[in-house]
Formats: C-alpha cells, structure tokens, sequence
C-alpha cells in the first residue's frame, strides 16, 4: 500500500514539474514575441521619420513634380534611359 502511494506522490511532481516547463516555455515565447512587436514598432516609426525628412521627398513636393523614375541613373551608377549620342561619321 505505501508503495502505491510513492507512486502516485512521484507520478504528481512529475506532472507539475512538466506543467511548470510549460508555463516557463509560453512565458519565454510571450517574451521573444513582445520584444519583436516592440522592434518592428520602433523600426516603423524611424522608418516613417526618414521618409518625411527625405531630400528628394522635399525637392519633389517644393517643385511639384514627381520624383524621378531612375534614381540610381541620375546618380551615375547605373545605365539609364539618358538621351543616345549621336553617331559621328
């Protein structure tokens, strides 16, 4: 009889000691999931912030034309759809 009942005993912390490790695993997971939230809102807000400071979103809205539609062409470092040379003969 004594017997029956160390297993039932041990059989019961092994059961609240799994149910703690879950607990502390959904706590770890909540965690993680708040710290990304709180990443990805704080990187939305810069993002925001860099776009309305632009220099090229500034020049576009004071001149009122649309911004150009190849940047890096403009820039020089990458072929874009400039006027052809002229073949000399």
């Amino acid at each position: 009889m004594d017997n029956d009942a160390e297993n039932v005993g041990a059989l019961k912390g092994k059961q609240s000691e799994g149910w703690r490790r879950i607990r502390v695993g959904m706590a770890g997971v909540a965690g993680i999931l708040l710290l990304l939230a709180l990443g990805s809102a704080m990187l939305d807000r810069l993002g925001l912030e860099n776009q309305n400071n632009s220099p090229a979103n500034t020049v576009a809205s004071a001149n009122g034309t649309d911004l150009p539609s190849e940047p890096m062409a403009e820039l020089g470092v990458a072929p874009g759809a400039a006027e052809p040379v002229a073949a000399t003969k």
